[in-house]
């Protein structure tokens, strides 16, 4: 005889999820790595954030994007600076390392440094300082030709800086621009492509100024703020009117 019933049996509700919990189940189903790499993408293009702003750009909550982001400083690819902004506890701002900005560049970008590196030693071995810089500076002129092409000089100070920005991205510097509490602009570099190259011979950078007031014109004043070779987290150039 059968005894089961064919009476339905009420089971418990569950309860719905709330979107929090659905935002952590999202997160938990993507690959770590995958998270990783997407984390490391977005502070190459914002630059020093919290855990709170990547989490609302991954769309995961600040507690995976915090979890995320000490995985990485473990394995040396990030590292934060406190920042105070009032009552309560300082915001940790995450920040690449220089090793992630490496790894970044791909291991093709990477022997093309070193391969670069190697060179302007042995040509500063060949012909001299002075011999270098000369072809130094006829690499900023040949630079400075092609960005006027592309920067109208007539137009205002800040559409300029705003086409050198344009260009410099393009050549892989990731540069914006912001405006400083002094009033003046600052052109702003979050990546240098040609770290190592620079490192072997620091003149790369000394014609650098000179070469972007070639390119915005005579009427306006650029001075280096921040030095990625001089231990700041990026570079950056003040400019405004003369």
């Amino acid at each position: 005889m059968d005894f089961t019933s064919s009476r339905r049996v009420p089971q418990p509700e569950r309860p719905e999820a709330n979107p929090t919990d659905r935002r952590d189940e999202v997160a938990a189903s993507r690959r770590p790595g995958a998270t990783r790499g997407r984390i490391l993408a977005l502070l190459a293009d914002f630059g020093p954030s919290s855990a709170t702003r990547l989490s609302e750009s991954l769309g995961v909550t600040d507690m995976a994007a915090r979890q995320h982001l000490h995985g990485l400083c473990a394995e040396g690819l990030t590292s934060f600076e406190l920042a105070r902004g009032g009552v309560g506890r300082p915001t940790k701002l995450w920040s690449l390392t220089p090793k992630a900005e490496e790894l970044a560049a791909g291991e093709a970008a990477d022997g093309h440094a070193q391969l670069a590196a190697e060179l302007l030693t042995s040509l500063q071995a060949a012909l001299g300082e002075k011999g270098a810089a000369e072809v130094l500076a006829l690499r900023d002129k040949r630079l400075a030709k092609l960005y006027a092409r592309t920067i109208d000089r007539k137009m205002p100070l800040r559409a300029r800086l705003e086409a050198l920005a344009k260009r410099r991205t393009a050549e892989g510097y990731q540069a914006s621009l912001e405006v400083s509490p002094d009033g003046w602009y600052l052109l702003v570099e979050a990546h240098c492509p040609i770290r190592s190259a620079a490192c072997a011979c620091p003149a790369l950078c000394d014609g650098e100024t000179r070469l972007f007031k070639k390119a915005l014109g005579k009427d306006v004043i650029v001075e280096r703020r921040e030095h990625r070779l001089s231990g700041d987290r990026r570079c950056s150039f003040a400019v405004r009117r003369n």
